[in-house]
């Protein structure tokens, strides 16, 4: 502490010797408080990934992941009146497993918890701190639950309180009931087995009709992956290959294939499905019609697309499809989707003035005023756009063909020219680099590079004198490697090492090269390069140029000559040489830095006393100030105009609903800030001077 201390009082005098050219007025951060965040980028309709349902008394109800409905804060569960999405009131959250309509009352139960409706409060069912819960269900006018405990695994409500079905425990057999549906009379419930022949799980089915248990036979040795759903007066059951039908005495092969189905649903004695077109996402809504299926239409994967479609439900006027998407059949709406066997329509009625993102952005960028978007994402206000989106501050625009634009992990300007990177190029010897042209994205119409690996694909991109450069993702046996485009061609390739992909910037007309362990180089042009930082090693997190300066955030270790190494989280950098510059107290590396009239903002991890998941700073007149705290850290921040932008895949953030993409003004500083000057020696520690090297190859 004494050292930290130590070291901030010098950084505070490096930074304020200088004589200022102008008098240094007074940073007011006032109104910076978590109110102004802009409200108007959540979205309509869920945000979430809704993954379980219940009608009662016509009125359904979503539970499960959902943190958002119609831009007010939910803690799970929603409800649908026909036009718009409400949070249950009364409803504390907790993670939603099941729910059941018994007596038309809404019954609700978290993995600890079952938990009754009221018209003015949830009243407690059953609570265990120690409970797995894992089914409701109503049979024979009770209420029926699924909790191991030493009594056995199914449990009913009687007057006296829960009480465990006679014989559960040795019917399960050794493992857990996982799911049961009332049946022709009887409540069928699956448990998983483990067949040591085989290697794999199974499910095993049993029966209870209120007195006896009983296995039915000839049970097919298909693997049984979900279900059961009655259709026409069969259960049905999802396996690896199919549909397995049993009627009541026989199992029976549905007809028709469908690649790893996944969820089933009945409506109107009409059969549909959720289920792969092959090895890899998107999934597609089928339906069950004669011997084969039809296909209805493709999801649009959301942010997490192994997994989008976690809910397929029916209530009396459509199906009810859930989870991680962005939208089906060209429809885009957030979290939920309904289908009435024809043709989707969007689970909202009106998107209002609601201009959220929904999915993942993957590159935040500012061109020509606009701020642009882009990632596996859609945007409301402008019905159907995808990947790549323009924001001109009223409202978002498609940047792509039609609808559907390339998905960016960066994006540079090149003199008038915006580039971009992260598609496949269909010709591998050719980068993977589009150009907007005004009207659409294309292929740039560059050379190839002769010695490139052209599997690689580019990690990182900046412009740099007339041109620009890129570095190329490695393997465990290819180093990473820099190339610079100059004047029509290609030149001065940069090979790092093999440990990790080199960020590149640019600082008073050099570019940067930050790799690990070697941690960076300088290149001004053909053939030459510098070590600027010697003695400093460690991984960049951010840069930013402040004050004629260059600021640089990540985990850095400087091994002195005459002691042991001294660690850092920000250093400040001049082009001739370096000095630390200490965060406040609690604030970890910042992933983020931005300038905006004169001050230094910091956005990154906050300490682990103190209580948040982030945090934002202000530094100005060797004093930081702290504006404001939240639950997460953004993947992207930028200053665009007069506001700070953050995005990533968040559906709140700091005090407000914001999916995707977050804004607020910046505060208004006073007066001029003085420039800081150089130091060259804190603590004692000196550094070599650095040298340039003449080589082709440094590394």
């Amino acid at each position: 502490m004494f050292l930290r201390r130590l070291f901030l009082s010098l950084i505070i005098l490096v930074l304020s010797t200088a004589a200022p050219s102008a008098q240094a007025g007074a940073f007011d951060p006032s109104g910076f408080g978590q109110s102004t965040w802009d409200g108007h980028f959540g979205v309509p309709g869920v945000n979430g990934s809704p993954r379980v349902m219940q009608v009662v008394r016509g009125r359904l109800f979503l539970g499960g992941g959902i943190d958002a409905a119609e831009n007010q804060r939910a803690q799970g569960l929603i409800l649908w009146d026909g036009r718009h999405w409400q949070p249950v009131r009364n409803w504390a959250g907790g993670g939603i497993v099941a729910m059941a309509n018994d007596r038309n009352e809404l019954i609700v139960a978290t993995k600890t918890g079952i938990y009754r409706q009221t018209p003015r409060a949830f009243v407690t069912l059953y609570h265990d701190d120690d409970a797995r819960i894992l089914g409701l269900c109503v049979y024979r006018g009770q209420l029926y639950a699924l909790f191991p405990d030493t009594s056995g695994d199914l449990h009913r409500l009687t007057p006296d309180g829960w009480r465990s079905v006679p014989g559960s425990a040795s019917a399960v057999g050794g493992g857990i009931f996982t799911h049961m549906i009332p049946y022709r009379n009887q409540l069928i419930l699956t448990t998983p087995i483990y067949i040591p022949e085989l290697w794999e799980n199974r499910l095993r089915i049993v029966s209870w009709n209120g007195r006896t248990w009983k296995t039915p036979e000839g049970q097919d040795p298909l693997r049984v992956t979900q279900g059961p759903v009655v259709y026409h007066r069969d259960l049905l059951f999802l396996t690896a290959n199919g549909l397995l039908s049993w009627h009541g005495s026989e199992w029976t092969q549905v007809p028709g294939m469908i690649y790893r189905p996944e969820l089933l649903c009945v409506r109107r004695n009409r059969l549909f499905a959720v289920a792969l077109q092959g090895p890899y996402p998107p999934e597609t809504l089928y339906e069950h019609v004669g011997d084969v299926w039809r296909k209805l239409g493709e999801f649009h994967p959301g942010p997490n697309p192994s997994t989008s479609v976690q809910l397929l439900g029916s209530s009396a006027e459509q199906l009810v499809i859930g989870g991680s998407f962005v939208g089906l059949c060209g429809v885009i709406s957030s979290g939920v989707v309904f289908h009435d066997g024809e043709e989707a329509r969007p689970a909202y009625t009106d998107s209002g003035t609601l201009n959220g993102i929904i999915g993942t952005p993957t590159s935040l960028y500012s061109y020509r005023g606009d701020l642009i978007v882009s990632g596996r994402i859609a945007t409301f206000g402008t019905t159907g756009i995808k990947n790549t989106a323009r924001w001109d501050g009223k409202a978002w625009h498609s940047m792509g063909s039609k609808t559907d634009a390339p998905v960016l992990r960066g994006m540079a300007t090149v003199g008038d020219r915006l580039l971009g990177f992260g598609p496949s190029n269909p010709n591998r010897d050719a980068l993977s680099m589009m150009e907007w042209n005004g009207d659409t994205w294309r292929f740039a119409d560059l050379p190839p590079i002769p010695d490139r690996p052209s599997p690689n694909p580019i990690y990182d991109m900046v412009a740099i004198h007339d041109g620009f450069a890129v570095s190329f993702a490695g393997s465990n046996t290819l180093p990473f490697r820099v190339y610079v485009y100059e004047q029509g061609r290609w030149n001065n390739t940069f090979i790092t090492s093999p440990l990790f992909p080199p960020r590149l910037a640019t600082f008073h007309d050099e570019l940067l090269i930050f790799g690990d362990p070697f941690f960076c180089y300088a290149w001004r042009g053909p053939f030459q390069f510098r070590r600027p930082f010697s003695g400093l090693g460690g991984k960049v997190e951010a840069t930013v140029e402040y004050q004629g300066r260059l600021l640089l955030s990540g985990h850095f270790a400087y091994t002195s000559p005459t002691g042991p190494p001294f660690p850092w989280t920000c250093i400040v950098w001049n082009g001739t040489e370096w000095w630390p510059l200490l965060l406040p107290d609690g604030l970890e590396a910042p992933q983020h830095l931005l300038v905006h009239e004169d001050v230094l903002y910091a956005m990154g991890k906050a300490g682990d006393d103190s209580g948040q998941g982030s945090q934002l700073w202000a530094y100005r007149d060797s004093t930081w100030t702290l504006l404001d705290e939240f639950a997460q850290i953004p993947e992207f921040a930028l200053a665009w105009k007069n506001r700070l932008v953050a995005a990533g895949k968040f559906s709140r953030f700091a005090s407000v609903v914001s999916s995707g993409i977050a804004m607020r003004p910046f505060p208004s500083p006073t007066g001029a800030v003085a420039a800081p000057s150089p130091r060259r020696e804190e603590l004692g520690i000196t550094r070599p001077e650095p040298q340039l090297t003449i080589s082709p190859n440094p590394a």
